[in-house]
C-alpha cells in the first residue's frame, strides 16, 4: 500500500492542469452556488472558500486513484 501511494505521488508530480469530465462539470455547476455563498460569523470564516477546498480535495482524490481528470465515481 505504501509503495502504491509513493507511485501515485510520483506520478502526480508530473500532472499539469486538471480538468473535470462533462458529467463532473454538470455536478459542479449544481453544487457551486451553495459552496460559494457566504455564511455569517465564525462558521462563515471556517467554511470560507469552500468551493476551492472542495476542488482541491477532488483533485487529490482523483490523483490518488490514478486519474489526471476529475470525474464522477459510480458505485
Amino acid at each position: 500500500m505504501i509503495q502504491k501511494l509513493q507511485d501515485r505521488v510520483a506520478a502526480a508530480r508530473h500532472v499539469g492542469e486538471m480538468v473535470r469530465t462533462d458529467e463532473a462539470e454538470t455536478v459542479w455547476a449544481g453544487v457551486y452556488p451553495a459552496l460559494s455563498e457566504g455564511k455569517p460569523g465564525l462558521i462563515g470564516r471556517v467554511l470560507g472558500r469552500a468551493e476551492a477546498q472542495v476542488m482541491r480535495l477532488a483533485c487529490i482524490y482523483a490523483l490518488i486513484d490514478g486519474f489526471e481528470i476529475v470525474g464522477i465515481e459510480r458505485t
